[in-house]
């Protein structure tokens, strides 16, 4: 059976979970749409975790879909982890920087730090549990300029 949802102001719908999809919206929350036998399909969204002028998330968001949990990375560098447990739940955002003894990455202007970046800076390796992240030493807004790899697990161990 195929349905139409729509999910105004929102975008990159991506399956998550047994019957549903995550999409991430505008105004800095991310929908879950539910479908399962229902004749109506529900959508809920998140609480805002990301500001699409100030420090938007790569549109690139690594799923499993099988488990119902996704990871979003932000410019800025910052990890929210959402997981779908019947409503959408977002674990507390965290610093790769900081998490591999870097100071946090900012908005700041000038300011030269480690930065995720890349085409596609970001993969989750499910049978491993693990996030590789590319990242380069640049500025803030520089998300287009290629890094190497970075990887860290659910300890949030890290190194560049």
């Amino acid at each position: 059976m195929t349905k139409t949802v729509e999910v105004p102001g929102c975008s990159l719908v991506t399956g998550f979970g047994k019957d549903g999809g995550i999409t991430l919206c505008s105004d800095g929350t991310a929908g879950l749409v539910s479908v399962g036998q229902r004749k109506e399909p529900v959508v809920t969204t998140s609480e805002a975790f990301f500001s699409a002028e100030n420090d938007p998330v790569f549109d690139n968001f690594a799923v499993n879909a099988l488990t119902a949990e996704a990871v979003f990375l932000t410019y800025s560098g910052k990890v929210v982890s959402a997981s779908n447990k019947g409503t959408l739940k977002l674990g507390e955002p965290w610093s790769l920087q900081e998490a591999a003894g870097y100071p946090v990455g900012t908005t700041a202007p000038l300011n030269v730090n480690w930065y995720p970046g890349g085409r596609q800076p970001l993969a989750y390796n499910s049978r491993a549990d693990r996030l590789f992240v590319l990242m380069h030493m640049g500025e803030f807004w520089s998300q287009k300029v290629p890094g190497g790899r970075y990887g860290f697990s659910r300890r949030r161990r890290a190194s560049f």
